[in-house]
């Protein structure tokens, strides 16, 4: 099982992969630490092939839903929209860069570190003021 720093870890790649859209339901995910635990709109990592069929916690098999939209799909198999998006996280987070901190160990700056997802997974480049 994962350790909770792995977690964290899977769910910031997931947020970033899916641009902060829930794979149900297309509407926004809020950030779970503003939401109480078993709030229905708190984001949870969805299996699209689940862990009964032999589906394991990795970015390849994980979505992350609102909790509703998660309980609503439960054990059943994953939807054609459920493969379609874990093909677009996939996509996604081939492209994503291996750091999302500003300056690497000895003070290198991070060419990416300017990137952040916007409205529809674009990626927008902000500028940095000085």
């Amino acid at each position: 099982m994962p350790t909770t720093r792995r977690r964290a870890a899977q769910r910031r790649a997931l947020r970033w992969a899916q641009a902060d859209i829930c794979a149900g339901c297309g509407a926004f995910l809020p950030s779970g630490k503003r939401l109480p635990r078993h709030h229905p709109n708190t984001p949870t990592f969805d299996h699209v092939i689940a862990r009964s069929e032999g589906g394991g916690r990795t970015l390849s098999n994980g979505l992350l839903k609102h909790q509703r939209c998660n309980q609503q799909r439960g054990n059943n198999p994953p939807t054609g929209c459920d493969l379609l998006w874990r093909d677009l996280v996939q996509a996604r987070l081939s492209m994503r860069p291996r750091s999302f901190k500003p300056t690497f160990r000895g003070g290198v700056p991070n060419p990416h570190s300017g990137e952040r997802a916007g409205p529809r997974g674009l990626v927008i480049i902000t500028e940095k003021t000085t």
